[in-house]
Parts: structure tokens; sequence; C-alpha cells
């Protein structure tokens, strides 16, 4: 008997947002989830919402660091790290 379904395809896009804090595993998670599902026949599209990650196991489809970095916004409005945690104002 065969359990393991195959997959069955529509013309709607199924999406899986994936959040969570820093270092709990949202890269490590994405990046082994879509090779599952690429395994089993789905077409999978990824996409990093996140400026400040330097690096990504997997080639995201869509990457925002294309348009903004983090270290770039960092270094023209004087910030260090904890201005950046702590909020929009600049910290003195």
């Amino acid at each position: 008997m065969n359990i393991v379904q195959q997959p069955t395809f529509s013309s709607q896009a199924q999406i899986v947002y994936v959040m969570g804090f820093a270092g709990s595993g949202k890269t490590t998670f994405v990046n082994s989830f879509s090779d599952f599902l690429r395994k089993r026949g789905y077409r999978v599209a990824t996409v990093n919402l996140d400026p400040g990650v330097e690096v990504l196991p997997y080639k995201p489809n869509y990457d925002v660091r294309s348009i903004v970095r983090l270290s770039n916004i960092m270094r023209e409005e004087g910030l260090g790290q904890m201005a950046v945690l702590s909020g929009p104002q600049k910290c003195s």
C-alpha cells in the first residue's frame, strides 16, 4: 500500500509565510522545506524579505537585498546595531 500521495496541482498558488525571532531557524526551515516540496514535484518560489541576512543557503526567486541592504542604511544614517534594534530614531 502506497500512502504517499502525489501532488495535485491547481492554478491557485499556496503560500507559506515563515516568521520568527532572529536565530530561530527560519532560513534553515525554508531551505529544507523548499527542497522537500521540490523533490515531491511541487513548483516552489522562495522570497527573502530580510535585508540584514548575510548568507542564504538557497537562491531566492526574489531577494529584497536587491533594492536595500541593512548595512547601507546603517552607514547612511550613522546607526550602530543597537540603534537598528531599538527603533528608527537615532540613539546617542
